[in-house]
């Protein structure tokens, strides 16, 4: 099968996102306060848009009740957070099989940041800030496959490091309806069929309904 193109989230899958917020916070961060802040973070994404940025930041000070302008100063620097130790290395691979773009509930100021962690530039960068909607708003999608000219067929392929709760360090690339997957550079499942309601999620063909 050929493969059109492959999509993937940043935060949690490329980026460190639970080693990285620690680091920005000098280490003052428990698991629990972790998940707290993502928990908070879905609930401000799901009200009027804001860019993740702001997100991230009302979200410490909600959260940890730290200062205002720390907390900005930490959602603008967000991309610089650490990758994953394979994320370079796995993405060049699969970028040698098919074009690579993420979608991503970030903003445009956090690409440039990752990639010059990657040391090479992505073939799409696709966020929340440009489309004005969070994942998993089917906005998201279709702004990707009129960007990138692909359709959601099975020659489009998703990954993420694990599926259901983000960000494990020894997770692996995968579907996140169905669990399945490898690690990188293993195998992603495509995107198929096209979600049926505006804000539902993709899922793959190994599973009656979404998770």
């Amino acid at each position: 099968m050929s493969i059109a193109l492959l999509s993937f989230d940043v935060f949690g899958t490329v980026l460190d996102w639970r080693r990285g917020l620690r680091q920005a916070l000098g280490g003052r961060l428990s698991d629990a306060q972790f998940d707290r802040i993502v928990d908070r973070q879905g609930a401000l994404e799901q009200a009027d848009f804001r860019p993740y940025t702001e997100i991230v930041a009302q979200s410490l000070v909600d959260e940890l009740g730290i200062g205002a302008q720390e907390a900005a100063a930490i959602g603008a620097a967000a991309g610089t957070w650490p990758l994953f130790p394979d994320a370079a290395q796995a993405l060049r691979q699969l970028r040698s099989v098919a074009p690579c773009a993420a979608i991503t509930n970030s903003d445009l100021r956090h690409r440039p940041q990752i990639e010059a962690q990657l040391g090479f530039g992505l073939d799409g960068w696709i966020c929340a800030e440009e489309v004005r909607a969070y994942k998993p708003d089917r906005r998201m999608w279709q702004t990707a496959a009129e960007r990138m000219g692909v359709k959601p067929r099975r020659e489009w392929w998703w990954g993420l490091r694990h599926p259901g709760r983000i960000m494990r360090p020894r997770g692996r690339w995968g579907c996140p309806a169905c669990s399945s997957g490898a690690r990188i550079p293993g195998r992603v499942l495509p995107i198929w069929p096209w979600p049926t309601s505006p804000r539902s999620p993709i899922h793959c063909p190994g599973v009656n309904s979404p998770r």
